[in-house]
């Protein structure tokens, strides 16, 4: 039973440290920023970014209520 229960809290803790530690880690080499530039850069990504943001805006409601949606 414990130790059922260290293996849960050990994956619940992973599961929420190694996120956060990667984000900040990304955060403090500058890849967002070289990322926006290198899309500010390319016309071909600067408009698939709004379509893409717009499909999943749209799609949202139906991948979180499927049952409603139909």
């Amino acid at each position: 039973m414990a130790a059922g229960v260290l293996l849960s809290l050990r994956w619940s803790i992973g599961g929420v440290a190694a996120p956060a530690a990667a984000g900040l880690l990304i955060a403090t080499a500058g890849a967002p920023a070289k990322g926006t530039r290198y899309v500010a850069r390319r016309p071909d990504l600067l408009g698939t970014c709004p379509a893409d943001l717009a499909a999943t805006v749209f799609a949202l409601p139906t991948a979180l209520f499927p049952f409603p949606a139909e």
